[in-house]
């Protein structure tokens, strides 16, 4: 899995996991709504006017979400919309009456819980810049209205130092809460970063850089694993040393940029050919290597020769490219050493024998013939 398919798909999963927890939140965030709106004084119109429309966007949201109609960003900006709306209306309608010592209480505590939980859903829902714009706006408008609501104050006479001190304090506790948020999300996203920079160099690691196959170690630690799990399991294991003929005249004649559009070639047939749970392993130099797990040793002379056919119809750079492959198939307590120098002696008999066949190491008779044809 390349680098970009790994983000394309932790988006996805990303998107699915929102699309799953966001019906509960807007449930949530409907019901305090509606609460406040129930609850509210007989005189305050703005509340009993304005909370009616976002509980009925917010069930429109849902409905939405539900059916799948909505791109989960349009859908976030429109919640975001009415949270923030449903923010200001009541800090507005408290700030703005006509006294505002006695609302200084309840006016303080209502923006640190709702600013506290809109601005999460700005970090939730948006990437970290934007939902930091978002919160220094929240945190201006919020500041130009207060200062907007203790001029009306003092110009009545009113505004007291209490007052003052209170409103000061909220904001300089909303302006701590914004930067923690920031730099939380901020320490979380090095934190992911680091483990998808740890991840692309192990895949690096394990990579070979021209073919874009496993490398020698990662099938060395691979063969490994299926030699403990396949005797643990009482299951087959066979590995095919594959090596490209005359692969040193290629080069020799060609350049090496030719031999380097020949390896990736059989490489990609390699990959297309066998089955998802082998692996191909460039070996070194012209070599490769095939891990065939829960395939006896006649399974992989039938996989082996299909491979073997499939090069044969490539022709890269319009040459006849063949290649020999010795395949073996792992005895009871056979270590990967020992496995692989079987597979290397049927990879010698071949070439011996006049090279571009399928032959097994040796010292074991094939139960099932080879044909010159792919298999189904």
């Amino acid at each position: 899995m390349t680098a970009h398919t790994s983000v394309a798909a932790e988006q996805a999963a990303l998107e699915r996991t929102k699309r799953r927890a966001y019906p509960a939140f807007i449930v949530i965030f409907s019901a305090l709504v509606a609460t406040n709106w129930l609850t509210r004084e007989p005189f305050d119109l703005v509340v009993g006017y304005v909370y009616p429309v976002i509980v009925a966007g917010l069930l429109l949201a849902l409905a939405l979400l539900l059916s799948g109609r909505v791109r989960l960003r349009a859908l976030e900006i429109g919640v975001f919309a009415l949270a923030t709306l449903a923010l200001f209306v009541r800090n507005v309608d408290l700030l703005f009456r006509d006294e505002l010592a006695p609302q200084v209480m309840l006016l303080t505590g209502a923006q640190l819980w709702s600013f506290g939980l809109v601005l999460a859903g700005a970090f939730i829902m948006f990437e970290r810049r934007l939902a930091i714009r978002l919160g220094v706006g929240m945190l201006a408008l919020s500041s130009l209205l207060t200062v907007a609501a203790m001029g009306l104050e003092a110009g009545r006479g009113q505004l007291v130092g209490e007052t003052v001190l209170y409103l000061v304090r909220v904001h300089v506790l909303l302006v701590l809460l914004l930067i923690l948020v920031a730099v939380a999300t901020g320490l979380r996203e090095q934190y992911h970063r680091a483990i998808e920079r740890a991840a692309l160099l192990e895949q690096q690691a394990l990579t070979d850089p021209l073919t874009r196959v496993a490398n020698r170690r990662a099938a060395q630690e691979r063969l490994e694993e299926e030699l403990v799990d396949g005797e643990r399991r009482g299951r087959p294991l066979s590995v095919a040393m594959l090596d490209v003929d005359h692969f040193k005249a290629v080069n020799d004649t060609y350049g090496h940029e030719t031999g380097d559009v020949v390896l990736r070639e059989v490489a990609a047939a390699l990959s297309a050919t066998v089955r998802a749970r082998d692996l191909v392993a460039r070996w070194g130099g012209e070599e490769f290597l095939l891990l065939l797990p829960e395939t006896t040793a006649g399974e992989a002379l039938a996989i082996a020769e299909r491979v073997r056919v499939a090069i044969a119809g490539l022709h890269p750079e319009g040459l006849r490219i063949t290649a020999t492959i010795g395949v073996a198939e792992a005895a009871d307590g056979e270590t990967a050493g020992s496995l692989l120098r079987r597979a290397d002696l049927g990879l010698y008999a071949g070439k011996q024998d006049g090279r571009n066949q399928t032959v097994s190491d040796p010292s074991w008779s094939p139960r099932v013939p080879l044909t010159d044809q792919p298999g189904p």
